[in-house]
Order: C-alpha cells, then sequence, then structure tokens
C-alpha cells in the first residue's frame, strides 16, 4: 500500500510545482481626492525571462479617467504600448530578445479619480493577461487585483424628494454622503450658485436634509445643490434637484344668484 502511495506522490509532485505560478503581477491600491491625479503601481514579484507581456485591467470608466502610463521599467521602454477602451487598460509589449523580469515596477497607470473602483486584471479572457517567453510558451502567472479609492466626501445618493408640492406646501430634499464634515446647501439664482441661510421658507441648510416651507409659487422652477466639504480641500458639489410649484387648489366655488330668470317662478 505504501508503495501505491509514494507512486502516486511521485507522478502528482511534479504537476504540483508546475501549477505554482513563477511570477506575480500586481496592480496597486491607490487613493486621492475627487478630481486628483493618481498613480497605480504595476509591479512583478518573482523572476522569469520574458519575451512578450499582454495586460489587460479592468476599472470603473464612471469614476475614473485613464491618463497614460509612466515610470516604464527601462528594459520596457520603447516597445511598450499604452492605451484605454471600454473601461480596460490594454498593455502589450514584446522583444526579439528576452529579458529577466526580477521584482520591481513594470509601470504606473494614472488616472483622474472620480470614485471608488475596483482594477480587475481581466484573466477570463485568453490572451489578455499573459507572459511568455522567448518560444512564445506562456510563463505560468499569478495576478493579483487592486483597488482606487476616493478620500474625504462622497456623495453615495445625489438629492432627492417630493419636487412637485402645491402652493402653502412643504418638501424636504435630501442627500446621501460619507465622509461629509458639513454641509452648504445652495439655491440657483441670476446664473450664480448662492449659498442659502435658514429662515422662515428654508431649514436645515447646513445638514443633509433641506426644508422648504410654505413654498409660494414664486419657486416654481426654483434649483437646489448641496456642496459637501470633507478631508480634502475642496467640496464635492451635488447634481442639482429642481422644485416646482403649482397654483394653489380653490377650498370652495361661490356661483352668482340670478333672480330675474323667467323660467323660475317664485311665489
Amino acid at each position: 500500500m505504501k508503495r501505491y502511495w509514494l507512486l502516486a506522490c511521485l507522478l502528482v509532485a511534479p504537476w504540483l510545482l508546475q501549477a505554482q505560478p513563477i511570477i506575480t503581477v500586481n496592480a496597486g491600491n491607490a487613493s486621492g481626492c475627487a478630481g486628483d491625479t493618481i498613480s497605480i503601481p504595476v509591479t512583478v514579484t518573482g523572476s522569469a525571462g520574458v519575451s512578450a507581456i499582454s495586460l489587460a485591467l479592468n476599472y470603473q470608466s464612471q469614476t475614473l479617467q485613464y491618463v497614460g502610463v509612466n515610470s516604464v521599467l527601462p528594459a520596457l521602454s520603447g516597445n511598450l504600448i499604452a492605451n484605454a477602451t471600454g473601461g480596460k487598460v490594454l498593455v502589450s509589449w514584446f522583444s526579439t530578445q528576452s529579458i529577466t523580469l526580477n521584482t520591481s515596477t513594470l509601470f504606473n497607470i494614472r488616472m483622474v479619480l472620480q470614485g471608488n473602483s475596483p482594477l480587475d486584471w481581466d484573466v477570463t479572457t485568453p490572451g489578455n493577461c499573459e507572459l511568455a517567453d522567448a518560444n512564445g510558451t506562456p510563463i505560468n502567472t499569478a495576478f493579483v487585483n487592486g483597488f482606487a479609492s476616493l478620500v474625504g466626501a462622497n456623495i453615495v445618493l445625489q438629492p432627492f424628494g417630493q419636487s412637485q408640492i402645491a402652493a402653502g406646501g412643504s418638501t424636504q430634499f435630501e442627500v446621501s454622503a460619507t465622509g461629509a464634515t458639513s454641509y452648504q446647501w445652495q439655491r440657483l439664482q441670476n446664473g450664480q450658485w448662492v449659498p442659502l441661510q435658514n429662515d422662515a421658507v428654508f431649514q436645515g441648510v447646513q445638514s443633509p436634509v433641506l426644508s422648504i416651507n410654505n413654498a409660494s409659487t414664486a419657486l416654481n422652477g426654483s434649483e437646489y445643490r448641496v456642496s459637501v466639504m470633507g478631508s480634502c480641500p475642496n467640496p464635492v458639489i451635488s447634481n442639482s434637484i429642481t422644485l416646482f410649484v403649482t397654483g394653489s387648489q380653490p377650498v370652495g366655488v361661490n356661483l352668482p344668484i340670478t333672480w330675474d330668470d323667467p323660467a323660475v317662478s317664485y311665489s
């Protein structure tokens, strides 16, 4: 029985050794304030002789805008091609002469940050994430994902609430944000966003919830937004929301009385 067990181990062991990645490609983590250009390092650990590199990194195009790559490893300069399309950074490199990749930074991906985004390698599409040797044989490679995170205030839910009311009615507009240290609601007046002050009509102008009380038809079509401050030097500005105020509904109708109608006789 022991001999069969030993034979099985000898047969399986080479496969296990071959399955172990000899090099790992890492997408780094990066963070910043809204509007910052961040650098996401792409690094390798391990060592291998490489003649071709193909990389595809997925990101959320709603929160990240691709700028380019920099700090390219000198051994890759000249033949490195990088661009982005459809929420995917595509990088390729080849050489007729194999180079030895040791633990190092291959390059940095520069992106404008507007919100959080995972950075996931596209390992499911054949050939998108692959390193090959001088013979064109794929090198056993592991890929580790990264993440881009927004620091400071981040608006999770844009202003919402009942936006159509009757004259004399009340409503509330609310925003949801993380990392917020202060709020300031604003109203668009003569093409300028003017900070609101607490008064008989507006309450909670420096809170997540703006209350509008006893609204008159003069507020019909008025627009509001909120400026949210966090740990970053610049505020995060929300989308605007419009208030519609309709005319008041009559309580009753008074009809005139005609006493000289010839069709009616009185006694």
